[in-house]
């Protein structure tokens, strides 16, 4: 998938939500069971409408995935940085 952010600007309001939860989706390996609340999307959406409109030509999609993977790695691995 090669959604950059001027893509993903030009998106309708209405897309971009599901455009979010395809990405997270899809990062997760497409498992269904592993689908994110609503609260997820109001998370990441705005963090993505402010880095899109800075970096039209980076990727939608790797930006999706840090964030999702950032959020959900920091819980799941305790964000610590042990040496």
């Amino acid at each position: 998938m090669k959604t950059t952010c001027s893509d993903y600007v030009g998106m309708d309001e209405t897309i971009k939500p599901k455009f979010i939860y395809y990405a997270v989706g899809h990062t997760q390996g497409g498992k269904k069971e592993a689908v994110f609340e609503e609260d997820a999307i109001e998370k990441i959406k705005p963090e993505l409408d402010q880095y899109c409109s800075v970096h039209l030509t980076k990727s939608a999609y790797a930006k999706v995935m840090a964030s999702s993977m950032a959020s959900e790695g920091a819980a799941a691995h305790g964000h610590s940085k042990a040496k």
